[in-house]
């Protein structure tokens, strides 16, 4: 399947409450399916975002997995991104 052509997915973010709160965006194939979670944690000064889109605009590799799939969060670190 061609990640650029999924249509039937679920993208929702979400706040955790423990402290420090931390950011994370979910994508999650539709219908649900029973295979594991990916999680991509980023490094250095990136942020979650690298792995939902490219540069040019184009789908991350989040959409390459939710295209296989998986289900898949992409946190920030906090005091990155959008987290606190």
């Amino acid at each position: 399947m061609d990640a650029t052509k999924i249509t039937d997915v679920r993208r929702y973010g979400r706040m955790t409450v423990a402290s420090p709160s931390v950011y994370f965006d979910v994508i999650e194939p539709r219908p649900e399916v029973s295979r594991p979670w990916v999680v991509m944690v980023h490094g250095g000064a990136h942020t979650g975002t690298c792995y939902l889109t490219t540069p040019e605009g184009r789908p991350g590799w989040s959409d390459n997995f939710v295209a296989r799939g998986f289900r898949v969060a992409v946190p920030d670190w906090p005091g990155s991104g959008r987290s606190a």
